[in-house]
């Protein structure tokens, strides 16, 4: 599973990439010990059925998805997804922020950091999971030095909250 992510990591660094490129796999096979070409296959399979890359043209390209590079961005700063309570109490961890057009960059990464934790948009400046994200949500901010646009609200509740329920209670 490790050796997927940084797979992940690598794609969307290079944006696209062969399936043998070597450098990637010699990287991989370096950082990871007992790390050989079959793990390296499976690997770039599981991500495909994942829907984090799609194959592209003769099946010599992989193109990562918006979803990839959303868990490429996540786990690249080391963010791990928060878990979906088993029992939950009905309230809501609710991040909202409102970046300014000029850090237009800092709003996108700020957005793809926040799904790829696993929040769930409300609508683009807002975002809640069920759970207490407030830790992951903190490191987020310094991160990206973005504490100074962001309101985190955690116990309230969200009026006809059935779609954010389907989405994380299937």
């Amino acid at each position: 599973m490790r050796a997927t992510l940084a797979i992940v990591v690598a794609t969307l660094s290079l944006r696209k990439y062969t399936p043998t490129n070597r450098r990637v796999f010699r990287a991989l096979r370096d950082k990871f010990a007992n790390f050989d070409h079959t793990d390296y296959v499976r690997s770039l399979r599981t991500l495909e059925r994942a829907g984090l890359v799609r194959v592209a043209g003769d099946g010599q390209r992989l193109i990562p998805t918006r979803a990839g590079q959303r868990e490429a961005i996540a786990r690249g700063l080391g963010l791990q997804k928060l878990p979906v309570p088993t029992s939950w109490d009905g309230t809501w961890c609710v991040v909202s922020f409102d970046v300014p057009r000029t850090a237009s960059k800092r709003r996108d990464c700020l957005r793809a950091c926040l799904r790829g934790i696993g929040f769930e948009p409300v609508n683009q400046s807002v975002f809640a999971h069920p759970g207490d994200g407030t830790e992951a949500v903190g490191e987020i901010a310094v991160l990206l030095g973005a504490s100074r646009y962001m309101t985190l609200m955690t116990g309230c509740t969200i009026e006809n909250d059935r779609t954010l329920r389907r989405k994380f209670f299937r």
